[in-house]
């Protein structure tokens, strides 16, 4: 009887531990800078939860997209919404969202009427642009791009967040 009642108290609590192991919620952690989460990732966060009621999934906002490649591949991080490239080979990426380039100018600019803008039409303008330690390859791709167009950019300024460039 005694041995009984033990295994009866023990398949009890292996009955317990399988309905906690099986209704605690997988965690998913989510690294992203903050123009993914206005853009589109507030919405797909939304739809995740709604499909996925099993998963709990942890948002951190990154100001740096530098440390990004360290953390997915120390599984800080199950995945992460930032600027290309990541430039370390034992990290995948794919591009899945694609943003314009904007100028903003001053509604008296001369440049203010115009549609669109030619990068070199940017040519003697001052830049606002983000700080090349936050995100050093979006940073060359700006260099990059105002020297295919024929001119060396005039930053006058490093600003973030984004809306800090706007002024």
């Amino acid at each position: 009887y005694q041995e009984a009642k033990k295994i009866v108290i023990q398949f009890d609590r292996l009955i317990y531990q399988t309905k906690n192991l099986h209704s605690s919620k997988k965690n998913i952690t989510i690294g992203y800078v903050l123009p993914a989460l206005i853009n589109f990732l507030d919405a797909l966060i939304e739809k995740l939860l709604m499909t996925y009621p099993e998963y709990n999934f942890q948002m951190k906002e990154y100001s740096s997209i530098k440390d990004f490649s360290a953390l997915l591949q120390n599984r800080e991080l199950d995945i992460a919404f930032l600027y290309p490239p990541i430039l370390n080979p034992s990290v995948d990426f794919k591009v899945i969202y694609k943003e314009e380039v904007m100028a903003v100018l001053p509604e008296n600019h001369h440049l203010a009427k115009r549609e669109l803008i030619d990068m070199a039409d940017l040519a003697n303008e001052p830049i606002i642009a983000h700080p090349k330690e936050i995100a050093p390859e979006l940073y060359d791709r700006l260099i990059s791009a105002c020297l295919e167009a024929g001119f060396y950019p005039n930053i006058v300024r490093e600003a973030t967040p984004q809306q800090a460039r706007v002024r």
